[in-house]
């Protein structure tokens, strides 16, 4: 079974989610642009310009287009529920919790978390060549930035860790038939 990986774009480092995005291959993909909860919006330092300049998500973009954060944390939750996810930065963690436990506050139904680890530690896990690992993350960057993708939009940034992974897992094919 291939590695689910997911990232999050969020209204600022402290702040609630704006975009998810996991998947284990291109083909089972799945992107949210999340609506912000009216709990969120209630703490004006929750959002930080800086970050929407970096996602390119502003506040009233999000309320016109985004997905209800009640379906997105449902579909979320059975999704990924019993499996082990894997991102690049515990934070990702955090806006996982923000989404699924916020909502459960509103609707009081439970949305159960799924397995988090990071990426490093699948790597480590797996013993896999430090070489490797970097001469991956080459190959994957080159095929991003070929594609003309931009970084900072969840959907894209878990392409990235897909591609990684497959560049990886075709480089240690090619070591072993050596």
């Amino acid at each position: 079974m291939e590695p689910i990986f997911i990232d999050f774009e969020a209204s600022s480092i402290q702040g609630y989610p704006v975009q998810v995005a996991y998947g284990s291959c291109e083909e089972d993909l799945k992107c949210f642009l999340i609506k912000p909860l009216e709990v969120w919006e209630k703490d004006d330092y929750l959002w930080d310009f800086n970050a929407q300049d970096i996602h390119g998500f502003s506040l009233n973009y999000l309320r016109e287009y985004g997905l209800n954060a009640v379906s997105v944390a449902k579909e979320v939750s059975n999704d990924l529920q019993g499996k082990t996810i894997y991102s690049d930065s515990k934070v990702d963690l955090n806006w996982l919790y923000y989404l699924l436990d916020d909502v459960a506050d509103i609707t009081g139904e439970t949305y159960p978390a799924p397995k988090h680890e990071l990426i490093q530690h699948l790597i480590w896990q797996e013993k896999i060549d430090p070489y490797l690992s970097v001469k991956a993350q080459m190959m994957a960057k080159e095929k991003f930035l070929s594609r003309g993708l931009e970084y900072h939009k969840a959907d894209n940034d878990t392409l990235l860790h897909i591609w990684t992974w497959k560049a990886l897992q075709e480089l240690l094919k090619e070591k072993n038939s050596v």
